[in-house]
């Protein structure tokens, strides 16, 4: 019988003396909390990355800023490598682990209410292209050559 379930819990404290109940209920939902807390959850964030030298390059990269969502990450991006250039972004992993997350920043940027909309663009355009290639996939597995997807102007 698994002890971490409500349905157990409830059980469990039923079945006590009314003196005893409340004790035994919050040491049994703190085990449950425990056993919820241990799971390790993963959440992506974005990294942009810069260099110490920004007019010849020669110096070492190193992550300037961690973000919440892609936009924002692009956004900062946006003329802040060598020469002017934009820098890359990557996609580093948090982990939820104890009731807390870790990441290999302090600071996570937080997104502008432009870049939630430009991240809700960013998504659409992700799931469109998704679409269309399943498509051509279908069309292609239906017979279809590329000179007939070409036609079509896919």
């Amino acid at each position: 019988m698994d002890l971490t379930t409500s349905e157990a819990i409830k059980e469990i404290v039923d079945a006590l003396p009314l003196a005893n109940r409340p004790a035994v209920e919050q040491m049994l939902k703190q085990l449950q909390h425990k056993q919820e807390g241990d799971a390790v959850q993963e959440k992506k964030i974005f990294a942009v990355w810069t260099n110490t030298d920004l007019t010849e390059g020669r110096g070492r990269e190193y992550i300037e800023y961690h973000c919440e969502n892609e936009s924002t990450a692009r956004r900062l991006a946006k003329k802040n490598y060598v020469m002017g250039s934009d820098s890359r972004v990557t996609v580093e992993k948090m982990f939820y682990v104890n009731g807390r997350w870790y990441a290999p920043a302090p600071h996570i940027v937080q997104p502008s209410r432009e870049d939630e909309i430009e991240n809700r663009r960013l998504e659409a355009e992700r799931i469109a292209a998704e679409a269309k290639a399943q498509a051509l996939a279908k069309a292609r597995e239906l017979g279809m050559t590329d000179a007939d997807l070409a036609a079509l102007g896919a």
